[in-house]
């Protein structure tokens, strides 16, 4: 069952009001909401993506580019190459919080170190011009970066396994940010400024062919908790 589990105050009224844009046609609220703070481990939102992409989602589309929904795992379609998309769900109000996601590579062959699908997932996004990330490469160097008016600043990287998927876990707890990898810490910073408090997740993927066989990324079992 697809539901928002945390159903105090006006909370409710995110089915209505936040996400209502981004990118063209699309904008955020600016997150500087003060809504009522659930207590550590109420889940916020939970997409297993089995009947479909929950209605909360609002993806970017590009040409015929789109988010779809293919065996039970959410991804992309017919996206130009290298181009990514990205799709965002949540609150503006959303503070302490872990993001938790399975992805997994599909593709023909080839060796997982030469894909480059551009994955990322994002947390605390406030708008289009400020927001925390977790760029994930494959057997590559995998990156949290913050964005702060516009401009990425590169704040923790390290190399990460040759894998084909996994489990990734992110975390924002208070000014500390940290990324896992099927249960190992890959990345971790602090924000010193504490200047991104709240917002909303996401994630992003490209089609990628730069190798001989081209690949894809799906995400499947999407889970926002509150710390």
């Amino acid at each position: 069952m697809k539901m928002v589990l945390f159903k105090k105050g006006g909370f409710l009224l995110v089915l209505a009001v936040v996400l209502i844009g981004l990118i063209s046609c699309m904008f955020f609220d600016g997150g500087n909401g003060t809504g009522p703070t659930p207590p550590p481990g109420t889940v916020l939102f939970f997409d297993d993506f089995e009947d479909g992409a929950d209605p909360a989602w609002k993806p970017e589309s590009v040409a015929q580019g789109q988010w779809v929904v293919k065996d039970g795992a959410y991804t992309i379609e017919n996206a130009p190459e290298d181009a990514p998309l990205r799709t965002f769900v949540g609150d503006s109000t959303w503070r302490g919080y872990s993001i938790e996601v399975d992805i997994v590579y599909n593709t023909y062959g080839d060796n997982p170190w030469r894909f480059d699908n551009q994955v990322a997932i994002f947390i605390r996004v406030q708008d289009e011009n400020n927001m925390v990330a977790f760029f994930f490469r494959t057997g590559g160097t995998s990156t949290l970066k913050i964005k702060k008016a516009g401009i990425w600043y590169e704040m923790a990287s390290a190399g990460t396994p040759n894998v084909y998927g996994g489990h990734i876990l992110i975390t924002a707890n208070g000014s500390t940010y940290s990324a896992y990898l099927n249960g190992n810490l890959i990345a971790e910073f602090e924000d010193t400024e504490n200047s991104i408090t709240q917002g909303y997740a996401g994630l992003q993927t490209a089609y990628d062919q730069s190798s001989f066989w081209s690949s894809m990324v799906a995400f499947d079992n999407f889970s926002v908790q509150a710390l």
